[in-house]
């Protein structure tokens, strides 16, 4: 009598045979063959034989719209990260400046440690003028203070020398009565840098400010509450998470403040530390903006809508591509980013490649398409179960794509059929009073 292995059988299978086991397919074979070892067993460690494949791969197909890309995962286990580290440029600064590009390199270190990413950071100081970018070279009042560190630009100046032209909400006339000291409007130039900054389109986006006063500089009042409204607005509206530092003791201080951080940086899934300058709390907060840049990336699904994440990565080198005449092996992977779902017999029925227009692909003199993908379909993933935190559960296979004398230019691949059912895990909790009576 034949046993059909369980969901637990096949995640033990999957613990068993790790990536660093180094079985081989040859050996695996053999196993089989001698029938010691079950089908799980195989399953896993082919799972495990082609994920370390797919860390080889150093590029990643493009979905038809940028809705469909999304952070877990990404090509090479490694999403791209762009994060800005912001400061506040008035002369109280120069401490926190000095403190975080000191922390960098150890939590730059960290963060790759611990969630490997194509990273970009980019240094930036808060704009002080009112009609248009500092002069060059002048980082606001804390400009002396930032010599020999990473902060050379205010984030006006960058965002001038990639040719954006705003309009910037730092350059607005501030409302009759409100004043602010220059280079304190952290809200305005986080409103400014997710608007206007030249993200990656594929990338996890991370803004780090750093501030000792509030955030719109010189006073708690409705104004500062807009501004770091407008700030999570625009911040949401571009996919950025915000962190942020209020140093405290600083001026002005206390709850309203310190709520105003906390609700912005939250509101976007990030988070804000309230407290002293301290190289190593840096350390912490740096490597948590590289980190959860992506937001809360294992996350429980709001239904109705669910469904695994496809990718599918391709090349051996940087500088490799698909030529007319080329045999490729590419990954496509399947990821459960959910803490509370399982994706049960997931399969893809078939893969379809069309001209960029949706037309047909132009056919060989033989008949056979100039473009195929082999296998065609179906391609099963069976069950992918819930991500765990820090990280994400993802199926992978492999498929081969062939040209012969194809014509050069854009294609799309279409991935039909993504079926799959949903295991939902919940739980809850029951109360029941007890009475005792007296003996």
């Amino acid at each position: 009598m034949t046993r059909k292995s369980s969901k637990g059988d096949k995640d033990a299978a999957r613990a068993e045979a790790s990536p660093a086991s180094g079985t081989s397919i040859e050996a695996l074979h053999r196993e089989a063959e001698s029938r010691v070892i079950s089908c799980a067993r195989i399953e896993a460690a082919i799972d495990n034989y082609i994920q370390e494949e797919k860390a080889h791969k150093h590029n990643i197909l493009s979905h038809c719209d940028e809705a469909g890309d999304c952070s877990c995962g990404r090509s090479g286990g490694k999403k791209l990260v762009d994060l800005i580290i912001l400061i506040d440029s008035s002369g109280s600064m120069g401490s926190a400046g000095k403190a975080v590009a000191a922390a960098a390199k150890d939590a730059l270190a960290g963060a790759e440690k611990e969630c490997p990413s194509d990273l970009r950071v980019v240094w930036l100081t808060v704009d002080g003028s009112k009609t248009g970018a500092n002069p060059a070279g002048f980082l606001g009042d804390i400009t002396p203070q930032l010599v020999g560190t990473n902060f050379t630009q205010t984030h006006q100046q960058y965002l001038d020398s990639i040719g954006s032209t705003g309009p910037f909400q730092q350059d607005a006339p501030q409302p009759t009565g409100d004043t602010t000291y220059p280079g304190e409007e952290g809200a305005d130039a986080i409103a400014d840098l997710s608007n206007f900054f030249d993200w990656r389109p594929t990338a996890c986006k991370s803004i780090f400010y750093i501030s000792d006063t509030s955030l719109d500089g010189l006073g708690q009042d409705a104004v500062d509450v807009a501004a770091s409204v407008n700030a999570s607005t625009a911040a949401t509206a571009h996919g950025v998470v915000i962190f942020a530092h209020k140093i405290n003791p600083g001026s002005p201080t206390g709850p309203p403040v310190n709520s105003s951080y906390t609700n912005m940086c939250s509101a976007t899934g990030g988070s804000a530390y309230i407290g002293s300058v301290d190289t190593d709390q840096y350390k912490i907060l740096i490597k948590d903006a590289i980190c959860k840049a992506c937001g809360a990336e294992c996350k429980e699904a709001e239904l109705p809508k669910a469904q695994p994440c496809v990718s599918i990565a391709w090349g051996d080198s940087d500088c490799d591509c698909f030529e007319t005449d080329d045999v490729e092996t590419a990954i496509v992977s399947i990821c459960n980013c959910y803490s509370n779902l399982t994706f049960s017999n997931v399969h893809i029925s078939y893969f379809f490649i069309t001209m960029a227009d949706g037309t047909a692909v132009p056919v060989l003199p033989d008949g056979t398409p100039s473009v195929q993908i082999v296998p065609i379909g179906p391609i099963c993933f069976g069950d992918i179960g819930p991500c765990k935190e820090g990280g994400t559960n993802c199926v992978s296979r492999e498929i081969i794509i062939r040209t012969r004398g194809a014509k050069s230019g854009k294609y799309k691949i279409l991935v039909g059929g993504i079926c799959y059912q949903i295991v939902l895990d919940q739980m809850y909790s029951e109360c029941f009073e007890l009475t005792l009576c007296q003996d």
